[in-house]
């Protein structure tokens, strides 16, 4: 016990003496004038070299496709719904079409093409015909009730 007692009067005494000799902190002087925020630096360059974004607007493509429709999904299974030469055909990033032209990406309503050493973009054609049919009712809607009543008892 005699031994516990002396460890902490010895981490007392030792505690006492590093507090002593710990100058006493002094506060910073005030800046005399408020620091400038660095400008922000034009990552452009470096986004269009890993391919993250392009120079500028890409130009329409001139290549003799149509696009029909698109799916995005991410990674590499987005789909792009073409017409080339009179024929549908879905195509993935990467893959090229008949006229040698690679698909660079797949976004929403258009397609970016590698085509003769440039990227072009193709946009999503709408068509003037409606999608869907207005629903016209071909018969007459008639109630039919387990009780013959019925109808007259909810009126």
């Amino acid at each position: 016990m005699a031994a516990v007692l002396g460890y902490g009067a010895h981490l007392l005494w030792a505690e006492r003496s590093y507090r002593q000799r710990l100058h006493a902190v002094t506060a910073f002087p005030p800046v005399a004038r408020p620091l400038e925020a660095l400008p922000t630096p034009d990552n452009s360059a470096l986004l269009t070299v890993l391919g993250f974004k392009t120079q500028g607007a890409a130009p329409h493509s001139q290549e003799p496709a149509v696009l029909r429709g698109t799916v995005v999904s991410s990674g590499k299974q987005s789909r792009a719904l073409l017409t080339v030469g009179g024929s549908q055909r879905s195509y993935r990033e990467g893959e090229r079409l008949p006229s040698g032209s690679v698909v660079l990406r797949i976004d929403a309503g258009r397609v970016f093409l590698w085509r003769n050493g440039r990227e072009e973009v193709l946009p999503l054609v709408m068509s003037a015909q409606p999608v869907l049919r207005t629903a016209t009712a071909v018969t007459p809607v008639v109630h039919s009730h387990l009780r013959p009543n019925a109808a007259k008892l909810q009126d």
